[in-house]
């Protein structure tokens, strides 16, 4: 939230090659409900400031002081973030959690999934893809 005051926005980009966002982690364990934590654009959700927690406000953001589209490089997560639910019965977006969810099989960090451990819970326990449909 305070790019502006940790980097000098305007002149960084003449000195580099690129700019490397990291447009992930914009939600997690820490907060105290479910999200998702690279949107590629703002969720209904989230109110105020935290409207700019996606992909489309940190691009635009970089285009509006000046950094060339062609040495911005957008940061993608290969993981997927969990939480472990208030009430399992109330899930999906939004719902209330009290940290991060179990470490993975293979990570086995709390609140972190990789992709392949999220695939083989789909295929091992018939986990079901919800596709937020805001972000279409």
């Amino acid at each position: 939230f305070y790019i502006s005051t940790a980097y000098e926005s305007r002149e960084i980009h003449k000195y580099v090659d690129y700019m490397l966002l990291m447009t992930y982690n914009f939600h997690g364990g820490w907060d105290n409900q479910t999200a998702h934590h690279s949107t590629i654009l703002p969720s209904r959700y989230d109110e105020g400031i935290n409207q700019r927690l996606c992909q489309t406000w940190a691009v635009n953001y970089w285009l509006s002081v000046g950094v060339p589209k062609s040495k911005i490089v957008l940061g993608l997560a290969t993981y997927g973030m969990s939480f472990t639910l208030d009430d399992a019965r109330v899930n999906g977006l939004n719902a209330s959690s009290t940290g991060g969810g179990s470490g993975g099989r293979y990570t086995r960090q709390e609140g972190v999934l990789a992709y392949y451990e999220i695939c083989e819970n789909i295929q091992r326990y018939g986990w079901e893809r919800v596709w937020i449909q805001e972000q279409d």
